[in-house]
């Protein structure tokens, strides 16, 4: 069911679509039966794949998600004694002869150096790494931890959580590690309206702490913005797989 659910959400990505549009406004072309149609489709995986490489609509996708929790600031929870700072994994590179810190995703290693910064601020608190993935060779929580200790943690202060394999797995999971302690919840900015509906689903109450942002706090318009780029796709494919995992956690009953 994982792997099915991989797969279609891959199929109903963008970029896949518009891709979809224009091999059969091709085919119909080369068939010569219906050029009409042919145009028409063509045309129309064009023009969607144009828009979509702009950053205003990707943008404003990714900004709505990754606005909703600020920067993790101590002085937003005052009097809370935070036990945890859960950092989960956000994919790695099977390249066993890379140093620790390369062989994570960007994903990964920004949700990992932004829970390093918020264990400064709780002396006594513990950092939780979790995730295992599903087609990695080792648990991702692993690969964070060689990482973590690259970067000077104190391994006593490190606790894994290797075993799930989605984030809805991971608030099961975690919730029998961490129980009703206060903990800070680090994932990507982009995810964490989702990851936080799933723990506080299993009765927790996390606090978020949004990483790696993907587009400007403000909505301003840079140079970039009037040139079409790859980055804007694939801002907007994460940003669909987002927005997908929601419709997906309500349907089951996740969220």
């Amino acid at each position: 069911m994982f792997l099915l659910k991989k797969i279609v959400s891959a199929l109903m990505n963008p970029l896949p679509v518009c891709l979809l549009l224009l091999l059969i406004g091709v085919v119909l072309l080369w068939r010569g039966k219906t050029p009409k149609w042919g145009r028409r489709f063509t045309t129309a995986g064009f023009v969607l794949l144009l828009l979509l490489s702009f950053e205003i609509i990707p943008g404003q996708a990714v900004r709505a998600l990754e606005n909703d929790y600020p920067v993790f600031s101590p002085a937003d929870h005052p009097g809370v004694a935070v036990e945890w700072v859960v950092v989960l994994a956000g994919g790695i590179r099977n390249e066993p002869g890379l140093p620790p810190n390369e062989q994570l995703t960007a994903s990964s290693l920004v949700r990992l150096v932004e829970g390093l910064r918020i264990l400064q601020f709780y002396p006594d608190a513990r950092l939780l790494l979790a995730g295992k993935g599903f087609f990695s060779d080792i648990p991702e929580a692993v690969a964070m931890q060689g990482a973590a200790a690259f970067l000077g943690v104190d391994s006593s202060r490190v606790q894994l959580e290797a075993e799930s394999i989605d984030t809805a797995d991971q608030a099961v999971k975690i919730r029998a590690i961490v129980g009703e302690d206060p903990f800070v919840l680090v994932t990507s900015a982009m995810h964490q309206r989702r990851a936080m509906a799933l723990f506080e689903k299993q009765g927790m109450r996390p606090l978020p702490a949004p990483a790696r942002y993907r587009v400007r706090f403000e909505g301003t318009v840079g140079f970039s913005s009037f040139f079409p780029s790859a980055g804007h796709l694939g801002n907007l494919q994460a940003a669909w797989h987002e927005y997908l995992g929601l419709v997906w956690g309500r349907l089951n009953g996740q969220l």
